[in-house]
């Protein structure tokens, strides 16, 4: 339309309507309602809602109040004006815009400038940009909004103490991680509890580890036991761990030997506990002997291993070493804590005796370690950015998640009941321990605790002794031996012991023990690392790994006699069962008793 100066046809149909409703009476006026959205036609914008607290609604003339009327009169004069106007600047020359399209002069701010607001039924431009940009700041996502915040620990390792155990010389007793080293407020030290009866054990418990949601957790057992042995040799001892406090429950020591008499109430409650996670590394086989053993289903376990192979993997951006793949926990400490943890022949002392600090001390860091190093894995898995989600727990069987939700399908854990293969003993013959050092420590009888020094007339740094070749001998073989074979699962220790016994004929399994550690090793754990490194690795024992694998393996033949003499030295019951592969390779009766 190229002109339009006279009163529109909309126009003329509203002066219209004004008359028709003056003529008539205002018999019964029926209150104004409110009207939700007015519109209004605009050829820029289409049709404009109002704010919808006034407006018009419906047509008839019982809808109108006088104030209604008076202000659509001075609305339909507005009306009229604004289409003479509009139809002036409809007839501007169409212009085009950089991308071809066809714009005219006046812009949609200025034709929304021109119309008045009629009973509130125009919304203006910049009320709509300013919702959207309300509405843009509202969605925006803050920094790291969500994300999974960690709280310290109350116990930690002073820096001083952290850095001299880092300057001290390797291999003596500072330079090693133990949880003697925290302190937490007004220099308080991690408590050790060693129960010896069922009833202290439920006390401890209950006053010191109910509610904890996180434990450290693992078990110690006899090294000769086997499946047809005794519950308290296949699980002689219980360590869990909180912040504060360390509970070894001695089940070996325990009165009497009835399953239901061995497992304290809220030690089932706690190991039974989807919601508490117990953590430790290979805790799955720990777990089985739980269940085997004490009739104790354990669930919430937690695989520190998943934890750190996600961080490994995430913080490298690199998925193909997230796995489930375990790595020891003397590993994870030196890369997480940033010492080592001494792992030495007193995992193989006998644990079914009453302990000596030398054991309280393993056995209690141990279990502490498994607490400590969740702390630490999960601040640096918060810490990533995208976080990825903790892993499942163990018993679900479940892949370890990404940050960014996918799921890695991996293979499940390759697990035994025994972890000598997973974490190679050092060559050193026992841990180095300083007799000044000593432990909070709490028992359950009046007995005096155990004693670092087992001399106390000895000095406290005993002289190193030259290193016999033969040990070294020994030791250079188990090392050629676990590279040669990686799938074996004998033992360092026992290796070492193997080829000393067979290499030197004239030595006796006592005059071994002495060569092997100082002060000397037992004659009877002696006697079992042999005989354990030809069961699992002997050519052609029934049942070894070296039969099943091929050629490989320890040679038995022409020392027939000799092993006959080991066996005939086990005691117990175990040589008839755990050595029948043995005994069926050298001949002879086997021990039932």
């Amino acid at each position: 339309m190229s002109s339009f100066t006279g009163t529109t046809s909309l126009a003329n149909d509203a002066m219209r309507s004004l008359a028709a409703l003056r003529t008539k009476p205002p018999a019964t006026v029926a209150p104004a309602r409110p009207y939700s959205l007015g519109r209004l036609w605009s050829p820029a914008q289409g049709i404009v809602f109002g704010n919808g607290e006034s407006g018009l609604r419906g047509c008839g003339p019982r809808a109108f109040s006088t104030t209604t009327l008076s202000t659509l009169e001075s609305s339909t004069a507005a009306i009229e004006n604004t289409y003479t106007l509009s139809s002036k600047e409809n007839s501007a020359p169409t212009q085009q815009s950089d991308q071809g399209i066809p714009t005219h002069p006046s812009s949609t701010s200025s034709w929304a400038a021109s119309v008045p607001d009629v009973a509130g039924l125009q919304t203006r431009p910049s009320q709509i940009e300013a919702a959207e940009q309300q509405e843009t700041v509202r969605e925006e996502p803050k920094p790291n909004e969500g994300a999974e915040v960690h709280t310290p620990l109350s116990f930690a390792v002073p820096a001083e103490v952290l850095q001299k155990a880092k300057d001290a010389p390797q291999d003596t007793p500072d330079s090693f991680w133990t949880h003697r080293l925290y302190t937490g407020p007004d220099n308080a030290k991690v408590k050790v509890h060693y129960c010896k009866s069922r009833h202290t054990t439920e006390s401890v418990l209950q006053k010191h580890f109910l509610g904890k949601p996180v434990l450290g957790f693992d078990i110690e057992w006899k090294i000769d036991a086997t499946r047809f042995s005794s519950p308290k040799k296949n699980v002689s001892l219980i360590q869990l761990a909180c912040e504060d406090r360390i509970l070894l429950s001695h089940l070996a020591l325990f009165p009497k030997d009835g399953m239901d008499d061995l497992v304290a109430p809220t030690l089932k409650a706690i190991l039974e506990d989807p919601n508490i996670s117990k953590c430790g590394v290979a805790i799955k086989a720990d777990c089985t002997r739980m269940r085997k053993f004490l009739g104790v289903d354990t669930r919430g376990i937690f695989e520190l291993s998943h934890l750190h192979r996600l961080i490994e993997g995430s913080a490298a951006r690199n998925p193909t070493l997230i796995n489930k793949k375990l790595v020891s926990l003397t590993s994870q400490a030196s890369e997480h804590l940033s010492l080592p943890i001494f792992k030495g022949e007193v995992r193989g002392s006998d644990w079914s005796e009453p302990l000596s600090m030398e054991q309280i001390l393993y056995a209690a860091s141990d279990a502490y370690a498994g607490f400590i190093l969740y702390d630490v894995l999960e601040a640096k898995r918060k810490a990533l950015r995208p976080t990825p989600p903790r892993p499942y727990h163990a018993e679900l069987g479940l892949p370890i998640r990404l940050a960014s939700g996918v799921e890695l399908v991996t293979a499940d854990d390759s697990l035994d009941d025994s972890t000598a293969a997973l974490e190679p003993r050092k060559t050193s013959p026992s841990a180095p321990q300083d007799p000044s050092l000593s432990i909070p420590l709490e028992t359950d009888d009046d007995s005096s605790p155990p004693s670092l020094a087992k001399n106390s007339k000895r000095p406290a740094k005993k002289v190193e002794r030259p290193a016999d070749p033969r040990v070294d001998a020994a030791a250079a073989f188990a090392v050629a031996y676990r590279a040669a074979h990686p799938s074996t699962t004998a033992a360092p220790a026992a290796l070492r012991a193997y080829h000393i016994w067979s290499s030197h004929e004239d030595l006796s399994v006592a005059q071994i023990a002495e060569l092997l550690r100082d002060p000397p090793l037992k004659i009877g754990t002696v006697r079992s690392y042999i005989l354990e490194a030809l069961r699992v690795e002997g050519r052609g024992v029934l049942g070894s790994g070296a039969g099943l694998r091929g050629e490989r393996g320890l040679d038995i033949k022409g020392r027939e006699d000799r092993v006959r003499a080991l066996l005939e030295g086990v005691e117990g019951d175990t040589s008839g069962w755990r050595w029948r592969g043995l005994w069926r390779i050298v001949g002879g009766e086997r021990k039932t008793t």
